[in-house]
């Protein structure tokens, strides 16, 4: 009878061999999370962003004192664009109130990769109107 080798602690080949590739399988894994989640958080920036230019413009629009019915757009920042519309509602509810309703409609729009973005805001401006007598 032949007598048995001494064995010395550690892995074989095999196991070794498992273990990375289970190791390349968890980090391939979480690589892939970890850069939805930034895709994710570049996206909800630029909607961030869209929105707080959207906001200060349509705060500018509401500071005019004689805003009159009107279609534009203003490209003063060339990364988001927006449409903007004035126009007069509410007409027979505030025919005799010596005052007009304005309602102000915002459209931004920006690119994320490959496709365009947008969304639109409105609200309702009221302007007092000069009696002549």
């Amino acid at each position: 009878m032949r007598p048995k080798p001494e064995r010395h602690g550690g892995f074989t080949l095999l196991e070794v061999l498992v273990a990375l590739s289970i190791l390349a399988i968890a980090v391939t894994i979480i690589l892939q999370i970890f850069t939805g989640g930034l895709k994710t958080i570049a996206a909800s920036g630029n909607a961030s962003e869209a929105m707080m230019q959207a906001d200060g413009k349509m705060r500018e629009i509401l500071r005019e004192p004689n805003l009159s019915e009107r279609k534009w757009r203003d490209t003063s920042n060339e990364s988001y664009p927006m449409d903007i519309s004035a126009a007069e509602v509410w007409r027979d509810r505030t025919e005799g109130l010596g005052m007009k309703a304005m309602e102000i409609e915002l459209t931004v729009r920006w690119r994320e990769g490959q496709r365009e973005k947008n969304f639109t805001i409105r609200t309702v401006k009221t302007i007092s109107m000069a009696r002549t007598s």
